[in-house]
């Protein structure tokens, strides 16, 4: 069960930045991060509403519970901003990198110790960011969005981090509440200035599609982690990279480059090792 949700999860990711995707090319990167953040919150509140969800709208370390709100509302932005220039095979290749940096955040601000099969891992997923990106070509090869696609996996990697820190005290409900509830407000001023209403349907289902597959996604996330441990649930989140492809080519006409194929098996690889990696290895 718990695999079947994960799997039903990343699919909606998928879906999630086909959305993004879709709404980018009609309307600016930050009202379509708006969107997602302000649906997300409206779907969690009615859910989870103060009279019959009240532990969920307490916060133990409010101050936390912001910086992690506005670690996510960056990743996004920057990701959507990502999939407006870049295929969807080769972006979400690149946030495969995720488990890599965590990997390294974790020693400096966890304090954790790294297994030698974990630097194995960081060293191969690095191969395969080189690959996905072109850098073997060059610089002059890279395409600039490779940027965006890098800077949101580095906000993503503090993101999880900052979950971590916050899980041992804080109700998964206040941190959804949170997580849609504080960029949304955050970037309202913004949006006011780059206001663009959407003049058709496809552009309204899309904008709608980023809250309500962001949504869902995450709610189906926590579900499979009710049914099943994290490290047996990690592998099934490389089948998003099956979705994307699938998802990219049937609304976009994408077509994975070669080069894309083969740095995503190294990153694939790469996860599959950081995660299998012992989190406390031995002195």
């Amino acid at each position: 069960m718990g695999m079947l949700l994960m799997l039903a999860a990343v699919s909606t990711f998928s879906l999630l930045d086909a959305s993004g995707k879709r709404a980018a090319q009609d309307l600016p990167v930050i009202e379509v991060t708006w969107f997602r953040f302000a649906i997300h919150f409206l779907i969690v509140a009615l859910v989870l509403n103060p009279w019959t969800s009240s532990d969920s709208w307490k916060m133990k370390r409010p101050g936390l519970q912001m910086v992690r709100g506005l670690f996510q509302a960056g990743s996004a932005g920057l990701s959507f901003l990502a999939l407006s220039h870049l295929a969807m095979a080769q972006a979400l290749s690149i946030q495969f990198t995720t488990p890599i940096l965590v990997a390294l955040l974790s020693i400096v601000l966890l304090g954790e110790r790294v297994a030698p099969s974990r630097w194995l891992a960081i060293i191969i997923g690095f191969a395969g960011v080189v690959i996905v990106s072109g850098l073997w070509h060059g610089i002059g090869y890279v395409d600039p969005a490779i940027i965006y696609s890098l800077g949101s996996v580095t906000l993503g990697a503090f993101y999880i981090i900052s979950t971590r820190r916050l899980a041992p005290t804080e109700s998964v409900g206040s941190m959804l509440l949170m997580m849609g509830g504080l960029p949304a407000l955050v970037l309202t001023p913004m949006v006011m200035f780059v206001w663009e209403t959407p003049d058709n349907a496809a552009t309204w289902m899309a904008v709608i599609g980023v809250g309500l597959f962001g949504a869902l996604g995450h709610g189906l996330l926590i579900l499979a982690h009710r049914y099943a441990d994290a490290s047996a649930l990690a592998p099934v989140q490389y089948a998003q990279l099956i979705a994307a492809s699938i998802v990219g080519f049937a609304l976009f006409g994408e077509v994975p480059s070669v080069s894309t194929l083969v740095g995503a098996v190294l990153l694939v690889a790469s996860g599959f090792l950081a995660a299998r990696a012992p989190s406390h290895p031995k002195e």
